[in-house]
């Protein structure tokens, strides 16, 4: 198999950052082939997000998780609306698709991320397609890599900020 972008699906999103608050968030924004959350370069802290597909096929949702300033994973069953989380095979809490993931007024940056392809129907990860992130860390830039599918990327208990999330979604296509 072969990965190809899959440019049928739209990543839509919306980010909180430090001295851009707007009621209801920035739209993110297309850059070549990925969908970028956030200002790379800008000096500014990623404090939330939202994500949302379309065109996606519609047994195809995505889910996230953050590691946000003082130690704190989000989300947890300790401050969360279980009711917009789904939790995997492990025990582990994500957002649902178009759940706001952050620290709305608390001024608390995000230090890492995992996000994750999920079938709605079954609630185990999607088949064919698989999606890749990058996050861009205060002083070090772009990770050198594409992280994927529930993996995380980001720094824990080094104090860095991310400024900016790159994300695009892979179909694997049978080589002819």
């Amino acid at each position: 198999y072969k990965d190809l972008i899959a440019n049928d699906i739209v990543i839509k999103g919306v980010e909180n950052m430090k001295g851009r608050y707007v009621k209801g968030g920035i739209p993110g924004e297309y850059e070549e082939d990925a969908y970028i959350l956030g200002t790379p370069g800008e000096k500014r802290r990623l404090e939330g997000f939202l994500i949302e597909l379309e065109g996606a096929p519609s047994d195809m949702g995505i889910v996230y998780r953050a590691h946000v300033q003082a130690n704190a994973v989000r989300p947890n069953e300790n401050d969360d609306d279980l009711e917009t989380t789904w939790e995997d095979g492990e025990g582990k809490l994500w957002k649902r698709e178009g759940v706001f993931l952050g620290q709305k007024g608390e001024k608390r940056r995000i230090e890492g991320v995992e996000l994750k392809l999920i079938n709605r129907d079954t609630g185990v990860e999607y088949e064919g397609y698989k999606i890749q992130y990058q996050t861009y860390i205060h002083g070090e830039g772009w990770g050198d890599e594409w992280i994927e599918d529930g993996t995380f990327s980001g720094t824990r208990d080094k104090s860095k900020r991310i400024e900016a999330v790159r994300i695009r979604i892979l179909k694997e296509q049978p080589v002819k």
